[in-house]
């Protein structure tokens, strides 16, 4: 079974955009299998929920280390057990994925707006790489009123921190850009850690490579670690955390003819017990609350989740 070329192009554009966040990519996700379905409209029904299993399948390895792309999939593709009528499929997929996003939209603001009374007046807040829902507490605390200051990380190979930084100085937030490399430099006993996920489980947190450091840096110091994000980004334990994807070593050695190896990751996996708490749209976990949630998550399992490993 061969997926039809322009599904192809686009599970390839979702490989390589090293821009857009988790939420984002989730929606791309749906919108490629709602395509398959309208693509695959004239095709026997066996035939057509293989391509769009298929598609799942590789949507996910695109992008291995974004809980809500593993999720929406997970979540669209039950209407494959779901709906018997080939002819209600397609809408029931785009109202599926339309519902995802609409809900992961929701739970983003919904999260913001709880992490933004972690951010006191006077407080400077480090922060990594760049999280919507980081980025709307940040906002919204200003919006409240509050004055306090922000370092933000370069957050290299791709540099994603100095959108974040420009972004945040333009709505008159006192911010501060720094090199990765000088983070333990600016976290002290005055200064709180908040930083977002693509992917939280019992075995860790999957974020923007440094996020360990940084968590390894607010626990010398013996400051807060925050974890600011949705429950979309979780994962049950039985789903192994997929982050070690090399990309491209140009990123970082400037060509691709070096006389050495170059290993370029985008992610690193910091341990739960280095978080102190995670901020959801629902509430504030401090970390035995959070391991009870997460020990307890369950998702629809629609996908062999070996072949997707």
């Amino acid at each position: 079974m061969i997926l039809a070329k322009e599904i192809l192009d686009r599970i390839g554009a979702l490989r390589n955009d090293n821009s857009s966040g988790a939420g984002a990519l989730a929606e791309v996700a749906g919108e490629i299998l709602t395509r398959v379905v309208d693509l695959g409209r004239s095709v026997p029904s066996l035939e057509l929920r293989s391509r769009i299993l298929a598609a799942g399948k590789a949507i996910i390895k695109a992008q291995p280390a974004m809980a809500p792309v593993y999720t929406i999939v997970n979540d669209v593709l039950g209407t494959l057990a779901e709906v018997g009528n080939d002819a209600d499929l397609a809408g029931r997929i785009r109202e599926r994925a339309h519902t995802f996003s609409a809900a992961l939209r929701a739970a983003s603001e919904a999260a913001a707006l709880n992490a933004a009374s972690l951010i006191s007046e006077g407080s400077t807040v480090v922060t990594h790489s760049r999280s919507s829902v980081v980025e709307g507490a940040l906002r919204r605390a200003a919006q409240e009123g509050k004055t306090f200051s922000v370092v933000c990380t370069e957050s290299r190979p791709t540099g994603e921190g100095r959108e974040l930084a420009e972004s945040l100085s333009s709505a008159g937030i006192s911010t501060t850009l720094v090199i990765d490399a000088a983070v333990p430099s600016f976290v002290t006993k005055d200064t709180v850690v908040m930083v977002g996920a693509d992917a939280l489980s019992v075995h860790g947190l999957v974020n923007k490579i440094g996020t360990r450091v940084l968590a390894l840096t607010a626990h010398t110091v013996r400051i807060p670690m925050y974890v600011a994000t949705t429950t979309h980004r979780f994962l049950p334990s039985t789903v192994p955390l997929s982050y070690q994807a090399i990309k491209d070593p140009k990123e970082i050695s400037g060509s691709a003819r070096v006389p050495y190896s170059t290993v370029n990751l985008y992610f690193d996996c910091t341990p739960i017990n280095e978080i102190t708490a995670c901020v959801t749209e629902r509430s504030l976990l401090d970390l035995p609350g959070l391991l009870d949630v997460l020990s307890a998550w369950r998702i629809r399992q629609s996908l062999d989740l070996e072949a997707c490993g």
